[in-house]
């Protein structure tokens, strides 16, 4: 969730919704931004160098994960 609200802090003007959706089963966390760009992994962050790893976090936290654009920008 932190890396998310980051990430669209950093790279997409910050958020402009959260939203948390649970059932039994299941926890989906999207994060709504004003940019259409969508996100993209570093293919290899540097050793000792912030940053390039949000969205890897992301990835081997969740079960999957993606973003789509939607009006004027992005749920991630």
């Amino acid at each position: 969730m932190s890396e998310l609200l980051t990430n669209s802090s950093l790279h997409a003007h910050g958020c402009q919704e959260f939203v948390l959706t649970a059932d039994e089963a299941t926890l989906r966390i999207e994060v709504f931004d004003g940019t259409t760009t969508l996100p993209a992994r570093s293919p290899t962050p540097q050793r000792g160098v912030p940053g390039g790893r949000g969205l890897y976090i992301a990835e081997r936290l969740a079960d999957s994960w993606g973003a789509h654009r939607c009006g004027t920008g992005k749920s991630v």
